[in-house]
């Protein structure tokens, strides 16, 4: 974009009477700049806020709930922050035993910290004719994360979150699922028992199970939607604490894929 269209959008940053965050499709829209796209508005402040001497913008990727969207805001107003880069730096995560032939057919969101157990994750649902699209290994080196992320969650038929201690403690993965609900998707949680010691503590502590699962995990990260499904992972037959869910037929088994209207919509199970 010319240096002329970016200078009035830090302008437009710049004033107090403007949002203190604003996506880059707001900023667009605000200033009238049109034909240029959000994601080229991303590279261009990105760079202008890694150039500067003092940089006048940051941007966050955090504080938006209901949008993946990157946000930026005038330091004057959001405050400074190191620059975190927006785009992949690195090569994407090799592993031998992912499934990366098969045309993926379900969104997995989950914490960098459990990709070891993603990438497990990944393994057992192989078995069920589904392959998950890995973020660290679909991702490509420089490409921009965010929006690698929209559109994966957008054209992909099933969404699924692996829910963990570290999952818990990100708002990453609550933003992935109130995207992927917004669009319609059918929403699978894995809740991985051996990575969940927190709620397993609230519930050895006293503390009625259903309360501690449905306060740690519902209200975080779901915003309390009734119609995801969970599955126990790595083992099938769940956990005393999670017997509420099955009773309330939202602890489901693994066959429930077979069932799965968003994938057999598409031929994506059996055969």
């Amino acid at each position: 974009m010319e240096q002329q269209q970016l200078n009035k959008i830090i302008a437009y940053l710049a004033n107090e009477k403007n949002y203190k965050w604003a996506t880059s499709e707001k900023l667009i829209a605000a200033t009238g700049l049109a034909g240029i796209s959000p994601a080229e508005l991303d590279r261009a402040l990105a760079e202008h806020y890694k150039q500067a001497p003092q940089p006048v913008i940051r941007f966050s990727t955090l504080p938006s709930r209901r949008a993946l969207d990157v946000l930026w805001g005038h330091v004057g107003r959001v405050g400074k922050r190191p620059v975190v880069d927006i785009y992949r730096a690195d090569g994407p995560l090799q592993e031998e035993n992912h499934e990366a032939a098969q045309e993926a057919n379900m969104f997995i969101s989950y914490s960098f910290a459990d990709s070891e157990a993603a990438l497990e994750l990944s393994g057992k649902l192989s078995k069920y004719n589904v392959w998950a699209w890995i973020a660290e290994m679909e991702i490509l080196k420089r490409e921009h994360i965010n929006e690698a992320v929209n559109n994966a969650i957008t054209a992909l038929p099933a969404f699924g979150v692996l829910i963990t201690d570290n999952t818990l403690r990100s708002g990453w993965s609550a933003k992935e699922i109130d995207f992927a609900l917004q669009q319609g998707k059918e929403v699978l949680g894995f809740l991985h028992l051996d990575r969940l010691e927190h709620v397993r503590a609230m519930v050895e502590s006293g503390m009625d199970g259903q309360s501690a699962v449905r306060q740690e995990i519902f209200n975080r990260i779901f915003d309390n939607h009734p119609h995801v499904k969970f599955l126990a992972f790595p083992e099938e037959s769940g956990a005393p604490e999670l017997s509420f869910l099955k009773e309330r037929g939202e602890l489901v088994d693994w066959g429930y894929f077979e069932r799965m209207e968003a994938l057999n919509s598409v031929g994506l199970i059996g055969g």
